[in-house]
C-alpha cells in the first residue's frame, strides 16, 4: 500500500514539475483535493504552490520538517482563497496514517477553500 501511494504520489510531483515548465494547469473539476505525503520534497512543495498561485490559491508553509532521508514528516501551513479567507493546519505526523492537505473549488470564477487538516479520503 505505502508502495502504491508513493508511485502515485511521484506520478503526481512529476505531472507537477511538467506542468510549471509548461502552460499553467487548469482544473477540470470544481472540487480537488491536495494531500502532503511523505515523499514530497521541497522542490515539489514549492511547485505545488506556484501552481496553485495561478488559480487564485495562495499557500504558505510556515514550517516544514523533513528526516535525515529527506521525507516530509512534519507540515504547518496556511491557504487563501480568492476572498481572502485563510484557513491553517498543522501536522508533525504526516506517516502516522489518514490523509492531510486541503480540499479547494472553484464557483462562479472564484476559488474556495472547503476543508483544511484532515481529509477523509484520497482523490
Amino acid at each position: 500500500m505505502k508502495l502504491i501511494l508513493s508511485v502515485v504520489v511521484a506520478l503526481f510531483v512529476a505531472a507537477l514539475q511538467v506542468n510549471a515548465q509548461a502552460e499553467p494547469r487548469h482544473y477540470k473539476t470544481e472540487h480537488q483535493k491536495v494531500i502532503f505525503e511523505p515523499t514530497m520534497n521541497k522542490e515539489s512543495l514549492e511547485v505545488l504552490k506556484k501552481d496553485l498561485s495561478n488559480h487564485a490559491i495562495t499557500l504558505h508553509y510556515d514550517d516544514l520538517t523533513f528526516s535525515p532521508a529527506g521525507e516530509l514528516q512534519g507540515i504547518s501551513f496556511n491557504v487563501k482563497d480568492s476572498s481572502g479567507r485563510k484557513y491553517e493546519a498543522a501536522t508533525n505526523d504526516l506517516a502516522g496514517g489518514g490523509f492531510f492537505g486541503f480540499e479547494f473549488g472553484f464557483e462562479d470564477g472564484k476559488s474556495t477553500v472547503f476543508t483544511v487538516g484532515t481529509i477523509e479520503s484520497k482523490p
